[in-house]
């Protein structure tokens, strides 16, 4: 009997569950292990199937991601799933994708499930099953995954697969926020806004919104503005962040820590100056720019913060470096000479200037120019020396043979130096 591409996916993904409870005994006799889902031919197959998808050989990388699967590789699962999710080579089937991901999680790929717990609450047409959701979402949890622990938050919240404890879902809301998940950071201030399962506090509530909106969570955004709607924010609230962006940087949630203490810091506040030139220096929670850094670090140090000044003294080779690469960038490389030139851009680049390749381009577009000007001169000079009065034919025929002469020389030179013979041939090749 002949099986659809559909009746083959249900069998590897039955085969897989298998695979992932221990219930397939293998060749030798034992029972296949969760290290051997992690073993080099499956991470192989997924690489192939990775490179077969970047050329949209969507055949071939199912397959690839497929045989991941059955031997038990989450992240083949969950790329398989993410085929039938995006329509990529198959029907699209979030249905089928839903069984792929929690393949995947059973096989403790976090991502997938994150994705299936997210399906089998009803989304994309995929049957409810708020049980299996709540199941999925709590390994996902377990195995690392910051969505899932936030979703995980939203079935306490809402008594999904679980008795409602909503003050339950304020723990994971908080510890999906401090680990950098926006929407995470939303819900909790909302359950804070809106007193749900604890007391109401408007001040960490609308911290806690802007802190979601600043992650780039445009519910965040969207809450935060009907917060704010109709209202000047109390001096409270102002202080608020600025005590919970400083007990964010003591406790490493830089992301956090920045999006509140940056404000503070263009204002001048000490302690936001220092921790912000740190994180700019050690790109924690922004992206690294030593510049920026030394400004706020520098203004630190004036007042006398210690801290601030033992990091510039660490960051100083790293900041001159820096301001080279500005330098070069705005102003470009010397034009005193074509070494100048050069000497400039090769500092450049072994600084890390982010244009290097240009100008390397643009030094040996002026190399180029240069050794042809230098060329045009130098025939011009052996024109007048040995040309005048003489035909081109003439002229021609006389070059080849000072040139020949010269060769001669320069071997034999080379030959008698390196005593393969005692004589040397002599000629002045006028």
């Amino acid at each position: 009997m002949m099986l659809g591409q559909g009746g083959l996916a249900m069998i590897r993904h039955f085969v897989s569950l298998l695979l992932a409870a221990g219930l397939i005994v293998t060749a030798g006799g034992g029972l296949q292990s969760p290290a051997r889902a992690q073993a080099s031919a499956s991470a192989q197959e997924i690489a192939k199937g990775d490179k077969a998808l970047a050329r949209k050989q969507y055949a071939a990388a199912l397959d690839h991601y497929d045989t991941a699967c059955d031997a038990g590789n989450g992240e083949g699962c969950f790329d398989a799933g993410r085929m039938y999710e995006l329509g990529q080579g198959v029907k699209p089937s979030a249905s089928m994708a839903a069984r792929y991901y929690e393949s995947s999680c059973y096989n403790e790929y976090a991502d997938g499930c994150a994705r299936a717990g997210l399906l089998f609450n009803g989304r994309d047409g995929v049957a409810q099953d708020y049980d299996k959701a709540f199941k999925l979402l709590r390994f996902g949890c377990d195995f690392g995954s910051v969505e899932s622990c936030s979703n995980l938050g939203f079935m306490y919240d809402l008594g999904r697969g679980v008795a409602q404890d909503r003050a339950k879902a304020r723990e994971y809301y908080l510890d999906a926020c401090n680990r950098g998940y926006a929407q995470g950071c939303t819900n909790q201030g909302l359950m804070l806004a809106e007193g749900e399962g604890g007391p109401v506090d408007a001040v960490q509530g609308r911290a806690f919104l802007k802190h979601g909106c600043d992650g780039g969570d445009k519910g965040g955004c969207a809450q935060l503005a009907k917060f704010d709607a109709g209202r000047v924010r109390p001096a409270g609230e102002v202080e608020a962040d600025y005590r919970m962006g400083l007990d964010s940087f003591n406790r490493k949630l830089y992301p956090q820590a920045y999006g509140l203490l940056r404000p503070f810091a263009d204002e001048g506040r000490e302690e936001a100056e220092y921790a912000v030139g740190f994180m700019l220096a050690y790109g924690q929670g922004t992206q690294r720019n030593y510049l920026e850094a030394a400004q706020f670090l520098a203004r630190a140090a004036e007042r006398g913060d210690t801290a601030a000044q033992d990091t510039l003294v660490n960051i100083a080779p790293k900041v001159m470096e820096a301001r080279f690469i500005e330098h070069i960038d705005r102003y470009g490389p010397s034009t005193t000479s074509l070494s100048d030139f050069f000497y400039d851009v090769n500092v450049y680049c072994i600084y890390g200037g982010p244009n290097c390749s240009a100008w390397r381009a643009r030094y040996y577009k002026l190399q180029r120019e240069n050794n042809m000007r230098a060329e045009a001169a130098n025939m011009a000079r052996i024109w007048n020396n040995y040309g005048q009065g003489k035909s081109s034919e003439q002229f021609w025929s006389e070059a080849r043979a000072r040139s020949e002469c010269l060769r001669r020389v320069t071997q034999s030179i080379e030959a008698q130096n390196r005593g393969r013979q005692q004589w040397r041939y002599v000629n002045d090749c006028k």
